[in-house]
């Protein structure tokens, strides 16, 4: 795993009050076999499913690589 993504993926680390914030600013995706939500970190975007009371992240990736 790369330095960036590991970075990344550590700042996502979450708790349940900010759970409704980061689904007010994520944007919703037109192709859900992609997943429900996306949001930009930077250059990078990280895709993620919003079921139940959690976030699944699905992806995490530079811009011109994650919607292929």
């Amino acid at each position: 795993m790369s330095k960036v993504k590991e970075v990344m993926l550590k700042s996502l680390k979450i708790n349940r009050k900010e759970i409704f914030v980061l689904i007010r600013f994520a944007e919703k995706l037109k192709d859900p076999k992609l997943g429900m939500y996306h949001f930009r970190i930077g250059d990078w975007r990280v895709i993620f499913d919003y079921l139940e009371n959690k976030i699944y992240i699905l992806r995490v990736a530079h811009r011109k690589d994650i919607y292929r």
